[in-house]
């Protein structure tokens, strides 16, 4: 919602038009999809980092890279700059995934029931 005023604010002087500060605007709405798996591979790595565990981040990192690469190319004929925003996002939220699965697996990562009720309150359809 804020992708262009931002843009204008930071950008939009001298050689930057107003064109470019749309551009922008659209590649900055696509990276923001992932803004929330960005913060939840930064909390959910030092989960394997306290049990001296340093290579299932980076095979999760791993992965999520190859996927990153294999996105980018896949949507950048069809989106341009934004695929590869867009890619980004994407294999952030597998990166995050995958963290998840392994710290849930191994039972370090237990949902509780304050945790149930509030992604049913975020995600359940207004009553």
């Amino acid at each position: 919602m804020l992708a262009e005023p931002i843009t204008s604010a930071l950008f939009e002087h001298g050689r930057f038009t107003a064109a470019d500060r749309v551009a922008v605007a659209h590649a900055l709405l696509a990276f923001s999809f992932g803004l929330p798996a960005y913060v939840l591979n930064k909390a959910l790595t030092p989960g394997f980092f306290a049990r001296h565990d340093t290579k299932t981040p980076v095979k999760a990192s791993a992965t999520a890279l190859v996927v990153n690469i294999v996105l980018n190319l896949a949507l950048m004929p069809v989106l341009g700059y934004v695929g590869i925003a867009l890619g980004t996002s994407i294999s952030a939220w597998l990166n995050a995934g995958l963290l998840t699965i392994g710290l849930h697996r191994r039972g370090h990562l237990i949902a509780d029931a304050r945790l149930k009720r509030r992604l049913r309150g975020c995600c359940s359809p207004p009553a």
